[in-house]
C-alpha cells in the first residue's frame, strides 16, 4: 500500500471522495434490496408479553425426544436458545422520547453448573429506569413449571443508584427449560433523546429462534451500518399502529453459537450484529436540526469526516497567522526549551511525549485557555493532545490529528459517521522513515508503539488546514515487541524447589503488562502476579516479588518472582522424578484441550510474537539426569521455534526461541499452528528422570 507520507494532500483527499462516494451507492443499493416490506401492523407481540409467561410445554411446544435430540446435537454448549427476542421501543414524538427495553427468552439447560445460565442476574439506574413487567419459569425435566415474579429476587443497591436483581433458580437439572421476560421502562421522558445501538445476532450458544427490532419515531432517519464488506443484512420494516413508529426487525433462525477459541477473530468479525444511530432528528419546531448519540451523551451529526475532524480537533495554534505576524506563543516557546529543532525526529517525539505526561494532568479547565492550561498543569484529553501536538509541529515536525478505527471495531463503514466507531484524537507524525503514531495522555503507551488491532487499521488524518482524508496507520514498532524469561531453579534432595522467575517486557508487550497493573491494589497485583505463574500445576509458597520501571517507558518493564512447589519432585531410593508442570512450554495461554479437528473458527494472529526463555535447573550431585534431549529446529507459516540443550555436573540448561507471525488462515490449519504454539510443540517437556548415585 502507498504510504501517507508519499501521497500530497490533495490527491489523498481525491482518493478518498472517491472512496467515500463509492461506498455510499454501495450501502444505498444495499439498504434499498434489504427493506423487503413496509406496512401497517398492531403491535400485538408486546400486547401478547405483558399478558404472562408461556402455558404451553416446555421447550415451546417441542416432546421430550425432541429436546433430548437437541442436547445431544449441542452437547458442546452450556445452554441452547430455543427463542430469543430482544426489542428497543424509544415511543415519542421524536424532541422528546421514552426508551422501553423489552427482553424475553426461553433456553434449554445443558450444563447445570453454569451460572450464566441458571441465575438470572438484572441491573439498572433505579433512579432513571423501572422494571415494568416480569416473571420467570423454570420447567424440570418432566415438565413441571415453578414460577417467579419480582417480589422472589434478592436485591442489591449498588453505587452510582444502580440496583441489581438476583434469583438463583433451583433444582436446576440438565434438561430442564428456563423462560425470562421483563421490561425496563424510563421514568420519564428524555429531551432530544437520539440512541446509538448495537443488537448481537449471534451468541456464545446456539439460537433455534432469534427476533431482534427496533422501534423508533417516525420523525428519525436512522442510519444503519454496514458491517462486512459487499453486504447490508436483510430486515424488515413497518410502521407499528399502536406506537406509531417505525419498525426495524431482524428475524434469523439455526444460528449456531460462537465458539471461544484462542487465536480467533476479534468477535465483530465472526459474528453478524445489526448497528444503528440516528443520523437525523426532524423536531416539531426545529426541522433539520441533527443529533447522534454516543456512549457519554447526545453529540452533534457530521455530515462527512471532515466536519467531524474539525470539530474535535481543537487547534492549539492558528499557524497561518503567526506566519503571518511572526509572533511567538507560549507553545512555540515552551517547544523550543524543550528540544532542538534539528534533533533527529524520534528524540524530539520522546522529548516533548515525555514533556505533557509529566506536566500535564487530565482534568477539566476552567476558562481553556491555553497559556492557563499550561501553566496549572491541567487540561482536558482534548486539550491535552493539542498542546502536544502544536509542540510537535513547532519542533519542525509535519503533525496531524488521527482518529483510529480498532479492527475489533469490525468492518469501517465509511459513510457510518459515528464517534463510537473511532478511537482518538491522537497524533501522527509524518517523519521521513515513518509514520509515528502518539497518544499523550496514555502513559502507558511509548510514541510509535500501537496495541494489537490498531496497526494497519483504518484511520482519519486531519491538518491543521482542516482537510481530513482516510487512510491506514503504519505498522508501528511491534518488532520490538519482546517477551523474555529467565528461570533458575535449585532442586533439594527432599524434591522442594526453590524457584527464581525473571520476566522482562519490551515495547507492546510492555504496555499490555503496563496496563494490567496500573493503580491495582496490593492484593490484585499479587493475585496477577500468581496468575502469572508458568507453573500449571504444584502448590505454591513463598511467594515475593519485585517490580522495576513500572513508570518509566524507556525502559523495559521487568519482574522477578521467587517462590517454592513441593509436590512436583518424587524421590524414589534409586530414582527421581520430576513433573515439570508446564515449565518448558512457552505456550501456557493454549490451556484449552480438544483435538485439532474441533476447531470452528478460522485463525487469526493480529501481530508478531516473540518470546525468549532460558531455563537452568541445579540438582544434587549424586543425581545423574538420565533423559536424553536433542535440539529442535522447527518452522512453518505460522513462525518458528528453537531450543538448545547443554548440561554439566549438577546442572541442566535449554534456551527457547519462539517467534509468531501475524496470520490469518482457514480453521483447517490448526494443526500446523499447535506445532509452534500448542503444548505438544517440540518445546514440551513433560518429565525429567534422574539416578540416584
Amino acid at each position: 500500500m502507498t504510504s501517507l507520507r508519499n501521497l500530497t494532500f490533495p490527491v489523498i483527499a481525491a482518493l478518498a471522495a472517491c472512496f467515500v462516494l463509492l461506498a455510499g451507492c454501495t450501502v444505498g443499493a444495499s439498504s434499498e434490496k434489504s427493506r423487503r416490506s413496509i406496512s401497517q401492523r398492531d403491535h400485538t407481540e408486546r400486547i401478547i408479553f405483558l399478558n404472562a409467561p408461556s402455558k404451553t410445554s416446555p421447550g415451546a411446544g417441542l416432546s421430550r425426544d425432541s429436546i433430548n435430540l437437541l442436547m445431544a446435537e449441542h452437547a458442546g454448549f452450556p445452554a441452547v436458545y430455543l427463542e430469543k427476542f430482544r426489542s428497543l421501543e424509544i415511543l415519542g414524538n421524536g424532541r422528546s422520547a421514552i426508551p422501553v427495553e423489552v427482553h424475553r427468552r426461553k433456553y434449554l439447560i445443558r450444563r447445570p453448573a453454569n451460572e450464566q445460565f441458571s441465575t438470572f442476574t438484572i441491573r439498572y439506574d433505579s433512579v432513571s429506569y423501572s422494571i415494568d413487567s416480569l416473571f420467570l419459569t423454570i420447567w424440570s425435566p418432566e415438565g413441571n413449571p415453578t414460577m417467579f415474579g419480582k417480589e422472589d429476587l434478592k436485591v442489591t443497591r449498588l453505587d452510582n443508584d444502580s440496583v441489581r436483581y438476583d434469583l438463583v433458580y433451583p433444582d436446576v437439572q440438565e434438561g430442564s427449560v428456563i423462560e425470562e421476560g421483563y421490561i425496563v421502562r424510563a421514568k420519564e421522558s428524555r429531551w432530544q433523546f437520539a440512541p446509538k445501538e448495537y443488537l448481537p445476532l449471534q451468541y456464545s450458544v446456539p439460537s433455534l429462534k432469534l427476533d431482534i427490532r427496533f422501534v423508533f419515531p417516525r420523525q428519525w432517519d436512522m442510519k444503519i451500518k454496514q458491517v462486512k464488506p459487499d453486504t447490508m443484512y436483510t430486515y424488515d420494516t413497518w410502521i407499528d399502529s399502536l406506537t406509531n413508529g417505525e419498525v426495524i426487525a431482524v428475524s434469523r433462525t439455526n444460528v449456531p453459537g460462537l465458539a471461544d477459541e484462542v487465536y480467533s477473530p476479534n468477535r465483530l468479525d465472526l459474528i453478524d450484529y445489526f448497528k444503528c444511530y440516528a443520523a437525523e432528528v426532524t423536531y416539531k419546531k426545529y426541522t433539520g436540526q441533527l443529533i447522534s448519540a454516543s456512549t457519554s451523551g447526545n453529540f452533534l451529526h457530521f455530515p462527512n469526516w471532515t466536519r467531524f475532524t474539525e470539530y474535535w480537533s481543537i487547534p492549539a495554534v492558528d499557524y497561518r497567522d503567526m506566519r503571518k505576524t511572526g509572533r511567538k506563543s507560549v507553545v512555540q516557546k515552551l517547544s523550543a526549551e524543550i528540544v532542538d529543532s534539528t534533533a533527529p525526529a524520534m528524540e524530539r517525539i520522546e522529548k516533548i511525549t515525555e514533556w505533557a505526561r509529566e506536566k500535564m494532568k487530565v482534568a477539566t479547565c476552567r476558562r481553556c485557555d491555553w497559556e492557563e492550561m499550561i501553566e496549572e498543569g491541567k487540561a482536558g484529553v482534548g486539550y491535552i493532545n493539542e498542546i502536544t501536538r502544536a509542540m510537535l509541529f513547532h519542533s519542525g515536525l509535519d503533525t496531524r490529528a488521527v482518529f483510529i478505527h480498532p479492527k475489533s471495531l469490525g468492518y469501517f463503514d465509511s459513510t457510518y459517521i459515528n464517534f463510537d466507531e473511532l478511537v482518538g484524537p491522537g497524533i501522527a507524525v509524518l517523519t521521513e522513515a515513518d509514520t509515528v503514531i502518539v497518544f499523550p495522555t496514555v502513559e502507558e503507551l511509548a510514541p510509535g508503539v500501537l496495541p494489537a488491532g490498531w496497526e494497519q487499521a483504518p484511520a482519519l488524518y486531519a491538518d491543521y488546514a482542516k482537510r481530513t482524508v482516510i487512510g491506514t496507520t503504519p505498522k508501528g514498532r511491534s518488532s520490538e515487541s519482546v517477551r523474555e524469561r529467565s528461570y533458575d531453579l535449585t532442586i533439594k534432595e527432599s524434591g522442594e524447589i526453590a524457584i527464581v522467575e525473571t520476566r522482562s517486557y519490551k515495547g507492546l508487550e510492555a504496555y499490555y503488562m503496563r496496563e494490567t497493573l496500573k493503580d491495582r491494589s496490593s492484593s490484585a497485583t499479587l493475585e496477577i502476579v500468581e496468575n502469572l505463574l508458568t507453573y500449571e500445576e504444584g502448590e505454591v509458597s513463598n511467594l515475593k516479588y519485585e517490580i522495576s520501571n513500572l513508570e518509566d517507558i524507556r525502559e523495559p518493564l521487568s519482574m522477578t518472582i521467587e517462590y517454592q512447589i513441593d509436590n512436583l519432585v518424587t524421590v524414589l531410593p534409586d530414582e527421581v522424578l520430576f513433573q515439570t508442570g508446564g515449565l518448558f512450554s512457552p505456550t501456557v495461554e493454549w490451556k484449552r484441550k480438544g483435538e485439532a479437528g474441533d476447531r470452528q473458527n478460522p485463525i487469526r494472529i493480529y501481530r508478531e510474537q516473540e518470546l525468549l526463555q532460558n531455563i537452568t535447573i541445579r540438582y544434587p550431585q549424586n543425581w545423574k539426569l538420565h533423559d536424553e534431549f536433542s535440539d529442535v529446529q522447527a518452522s512453518n507459516r505460522f513462525g518458528e521455534i528453537e531450543v538448545k540443550y547443554s548440561r554439566q555436573a549438577g546442572e541442566f540448561h535449554a534456551e527457547q526461541r519462539r517467534h509468531i507471525r501475524e496470520s490469518s488462515e482457514p480453521k483447517e490449519a490448526i494443526g500446523e499452528l499447535l506445532e509452534i504454539v500448542g503444548p505438544e510443540s517440540g518445546l514440551q517437556v513433560p518429565t525429567m528422570t534422574f539416578e540416584v548415585r
